[in-house]
């Protein structure tokens, strides 16, 4: 009877030891939260995760447990004032076991990254500090364990939305800037931009009329130039294409954009029924724009960076404009 009193006295001691050194714990939070767990087939963990969500069921944080290393990574989003997705971090280590972790965002001074660290269409986000434990330090020179790891202080993706055509996405900065003037220095996020937009009469210029035929009930109908939609593409270079393609997605036509000088022809756009039109304006054919009525009676915005216009002093410099 002694000695079964002993072996239990062990057996209790020995798991002791064996919780202290667990990670990867999983304790109960009082918030939103998934949590999954995966087993092989003998029992053995292999894989945890947990997700956070807020009050509307959005999803803020995610961390999950790698049995490698026995570390718990985490990525946080965070929501513009509308509940758009507006910044999507890097993962970090936050450390062994899992907690909701409300500092893993530290903007430049140390408080807890908030709306006005988000930024704006004209004013970057705000960079992040390497306090440990948080996402700052991993992507720092204070992340001693893996000397191949990128360093940044913008470890993140930062959205921002269009105030003109609700719901598509202006651009998105993040990670280190680069030199786009070649100065030596880095100054900018490179951007991309793309839209589309209903094609004025350039395919007749350059296909004429007669080729645009569609087969309807075996006979050849006439396509309407309304019905073909305008696809201009600039890559963060600034090489400009355009594509046309039916309201089905065929493609109609590509080629580069105002990369050479041609016989000038002129294309009308006009606005209909819901008081707007896009346009695009090719490179160095920013002075060959006309407004019927005059250019008083309208209102023309920039769609690359939202701004209006001063219609007494416009210069279209870039190709995107609604009127």
């Amino acid at each position: 009877m002694r000695i079964s009193i002993y072996h239990f006295l062990v057996y209790l001691f020995l798991g002791s030891l064996s919780g202290l050194a667990q990670s990867g714990k999983l304790v109960h939070e009082p918030i939103n939260t998934v949590t999954s767990e995966v087993y092989d087939i003998t029992g053995k963990v292999v894989s945890k995760s947990r997700v956070y969500f807020d009050e509307l069921g959005k999803q803020t944080q995610s961390q999950s447990w790698d049995a490698k290393t026995k570390k718990v990574w985490a990525t946080q989003t965070l929501y513009d004032e509308q509940g758009r997705p507006a910044l999507s971090t890097s993962a970090a280590p936050i450390g062994t076991n899992f907690k909701y972790k409300s500092n893993f965002i530290l903007d430049a001074n140390g408080a807890v990254f908030n709306n006005a660290d988000l930024g704006t269409i004209t004013r970057d986000p705000s960079t992040v500090k390497n306090t440990a434990n948080t996402l700052g330090a991993y992507y720092s020179t204070l992340n001693t364990t893996e000397k191949y790891q990128d360093i940044t202080d913008r470890p993140y993706s930062r959205t921002f939305y269009d105030e003109l055509n609700p719901g598509k996405v202006r651009k998105v900065v993040g990670g280190n800037k680069v030199d786009t003037n070649g100065n030596g220095r880095p100054d900018s996020f490179p951007q991309g931009f793309s839209h589309t937009m209903a094609a004025a009469q350039e395919l007749y210029f350059a296909f004429g009329r007669e080729k645009f035929l569609e087969i309807t009930n075996s006979k050849a109908e006439k396509v309407k130039i309304g019905t073909i939609l305008k696809n201009v593409t600039i890559d963060p270079n600034g090489v400009e294409t355009v594509s046309f393609t039916t309201a089905e997605g065929q493609v109609l036509a590509t080629a580069r954009s105002g990369d050479s000088k041609g016989p000038e022809k002129r294309v009308i756009s006009l606005i209909g029924s819901q008081g707007y039109i896009d346009i695009h304006v090719p490179k160095e054919e920013g002075d060959n724009v006309f407004f019927l009525k005059g250019i008083t009676n309208y209102k023309v915005f920039n769609l690359r960076t939202g701004k209006e216009l001063n219609v007494n002093n416009i210069r279209f410099k870039d190709p995107f404009h609604v009127l």
